[in-house]
């Protein structure tokens, strides 16, 4: 199973793929609502934990011993980048080999580093190793918003990605695949509950998430995402022209079955900038509410539509009542893609 994004207040990642609604008021864009499995580089190897080697009948951690902390990002060894998890492998065997230290750049706290590592050999492994638990990315799944059905930009989450460990900012480029439901852990009174998936491997865009920002991830797809039969288009509405009442919400629960349910916008709440909260929903759907128990893990970012315009998208749910969250509108988020076609 892939690993979920935690999410500030409660916004559980959620990203959905578009179903075509457009991306400036009056335009229409492809309405998301599909789940995508996507997966960030980070800028070095991330350190997810220590293990110790025995040698000399001791047993110690090389990279502790250093000075490398839980949460680093090693960003380079004698001057070279770290792309994989294969460059440290080569060096640490070379270096070993040759009874050398390596030279190690460190992101600590937001601040570089140098520091000497010096790899150790393993009595039991029988190779030499540094004793740190590397990560090169982060993964997770969530629903689409929407595409531009001209360009392929998208618009997904309908809020920030931060680092599961650090709760730091991931501003990486990153791989979205396509995901499948296969199970609902049902949100009850302080379960948020959770969409349970697998990734698949076909890739749905590579390289392409531009912008990880308060409002959600932007990027672009392959033009091969849909088929064309999925493809429904909406305007986008100004803030203006939407009210309380029924709306309905696009998401998965089976499959990769993209459904419509019946939820209500409770509020809506004036914005003259870009802001995160701007409508309270509340799920009235009796399907929905029978087979989930309301907003769950993996939901952010369904398109929420009224009156055929595309409105906004799912963020955060309540912890004390997942039947109620908060949805972005989706005028902010088609902004985001505007800010990336014009760069």
């Amino acid at each position: 199973m892939v690993k979920r994004f935690r999410i500030v207040l409660m916004c559980f990642f959620l990203l959905l793929f578009a179903l075509p609604a457009r991306t400036s008021q009056g335009k229409e864009v492809i309405l998301g609502g599909q789940m995508i499995g996507i997966s960030l580089k980070t800028s070095g190897m991330k350190v997810v934990g220590y293990y110790f080697i025995r040698q000399h009948g001791l047993l110690f951690c090389p990279g502790e011993k250093a000075g490398i902390a839980i949460g680093d990002e090693l960003l380079a060894f004698d001057s070279q980048p770290l792309i994989m998890t294969d460059d440290v492998s080569r060096t640490v065997k070379i270096r070993g080999q040759e009874r050398k230290s390596i030279h190690v750049v460190v992101m600590h706290e937001n601040k570089k580093k140098q520091v000497l590592l010096t790899p150790a050999y393993d009595e039991i492994a029988k190779e030499y190793r540094i004793g740190l638990y590397l990560r090169d990315a982060t993964s997770g799944v969530g629903t689409l918003t929407f595409i531009d059905p001209i360009t392929f930009r998208y618009g997904a989450l309908g809020h920030r990605i931060l680092d599961e460990d650090s709760q730091g900012t991931l501003n990486r480029q990153g791989k979205i695949r396509d995901a499948f439901v296969i199970a609902i852990d049902r949100a009850r009174e302080g379960h948020p509950g959770a969409k349970q998936s697998i990734v698949g491997r076909k890739i749905l865009g590579e390289g392409t998430i531009d912008r990880n920002s308060s409002f959600g991830i932007y990027g672009k797809l392959s033009s091969r995402i849909l088929p064309p039969q999925n493809r429904m288009l909406a305007p986008v509405a100004d803030i203006s022209q939407i009210h309380p009442g029924q709306a309905q919400l696009y998401t998965v629960l089976h499959g990769q079955v993209v459904q419509p349910f019946a939820v209500r916008i409770e509020r809506v709440f004036a914005q003259d900038h870009a802001q995160g909260k701007g409508m309270l929903i509340r799920v009235v759907d009796p399907t929905l509410i029978r087979e989930s128990g309301g907003i769950l893990q993996g939901m952010s970012g369904s398109p929420i539509v009224q009156g055929g315009k595309l409105v906004g998208a799912v963020t955060h749910v309540f912890l004390n009542n997942p039947l109620e969250g908060y949805a972005i509108y989706a005028k902010w988020m088609v902004s985001q893609v505007q800010g990336l076609q014009s760069k």
